[in-house]
């Protein structure tokens, strides 16, 4: 069986309102606020193993300055507009009706995995659909591709496994565990590495 396996973020959503809408409440500059916020503290948020509370701690801790409305900020976090890319998610249909599998691996946090299942319906499309909140595993962990990788039927060989994402580490930790992979950069080229794929070629990613 040959399989692909999907990020989510920076594949089918992106954010398109402007990121000081997050930033605002914290009361920090923009550029100190997300090296904290989205840095990698957040692995462990992402992982549902720290709540909304003790990651605001440990951010602030790490700033050395208070948040000025972690609340908000959180709220901000979740509500943050989205566009989600059309082409992409009709390309996983298309491979469903194929009888092609697809799973999916994101690193997103329990406010937002709310949030997204209530805006997704085609999460239905993804089996396993691997949830960083739910697996407690993060990417670039290794246990967080293993529990995706078993999603797929015990004893699946990595090989047969697919993996496309936008971020090199990520992509990096996939290939050490024996995954196909594929360098996100638009629909066509995940058509492309998909199809090789298929074919029993291998494909493994290349940054420019």
């Amino acid at each position: 069986m040959r399989a692909i396996l999907f990020d989510l973020y920076g594949l089918f959503v992106a954010p398109s309102d402007p990121l000081e809408t997050v930033s605002g409440p914290s009361g920090w500059e923009p550029e100190l606020f997300w090296r904290h916020w989205m840095g990698p503290l957040r692995r462990d948020y992402n992982a549902g193993v720290v709540s909304d509370a003790e990651f605001g701690a440990l951010v602030e801790e790490a700033a050395g300055r208070e948040l000025a409305d972690l609340e908000a900020v959180v709220a901000a976090d979740v509500a943050l507009c989205h566009t989600y890319d059309d082409e992409l998610i009709a390309f996983v249909r298309e491979l469903n009706k194929r009888g092609v599998r697809t799973g999916l691996l994101s690193n997103i946090t329990a406010p937002e995995a709310v949030r997204q299942r209530e805006l997704s319906p085609w999460f239905e499309l993804f089996d396993p659909l691997c949830l960083s909140c739910d697996i407690h595993a993060a990417k670039p962990e290794p246990e967080a591709f293993e529990i995706a990788l078993r999603g797929f039927g015990e004893g699946t060989d990595p090989a047969n496994i697919l993996f496309l994402d936008d971020t090199v580490e990520n992509l990096e930790a996939a290939d050490r565990l024996g995954f196909a992979t594929h360098h996100y950069q638009g629909v066509a080229g995940a058509r492309h590495a998909t199809e090789l794929h298929l074919l029993s070629q291998r494909v493994r990613f290349e940054v420019a």
